[in-house]
């Protein structure tokens, strides 16, 4: 069996190796996370779970289990779409006559496609009362 001594001094000369043939594959791995975090545009509260994951990828051996759960979820977070909206166009009539124009039948389909989009306006005005209602509380 190999001692903790003689097992640090083989990591040791294991990092020496991979720094000579061109570093370590794990840390370009999380400067290239780095690099792409630098371009989001994130809240401050963002950036410090960001921050906070990356630090624990970097404290976990890659081959735990764990590791790459932990890659996945801090490329989830770059992925992501941060500070990127749409302007919803929930007028029914208009999603109807797009409906009509270019799918011919398909009656109950367009039928199913007309609740859920009623209900999707229904909803965007509840959030708004909502919205409004907690204002007003304050």
């Amino acid at each position: 069996m190999i001692s903790s001594r003689g097992n640090f001094l083989l990591h040791q000369q294991m990092k020496t190796i991979q720094n000579e043939l061109g570093g370590n594959p794990v840390e370009k791995e999380i400067e290239e996370y780095i690099r792409k975090a630098e371009t989001k545009k994130w809240s401050v509260e963002v950036k410090k779970v960001f921050d906070k994951e990356l630090e624990k990828l970097h404290r976990l051996n890659p081959a735990a289990a764990e590791y790459s759960v932990q890659v996945n979820y801090i490329q989830t977070l770059l992925d992501l779409p941060w500070d990127f909206y749409t302007v919803d166009n929930l007028d029914l009539k208009n999603a109807r006559r797009v409906l009509d124009s270019d799918h011919f039948g398909l009656e109950e389909l367009k039928k199913e496609f007309s609740n859920i989009w009623q209900s999707l306006n229904l909803r965007a005005i509840l959030n708004r009362l909502f919205c409004a209602f907690m204002v007003l509380q304050v």
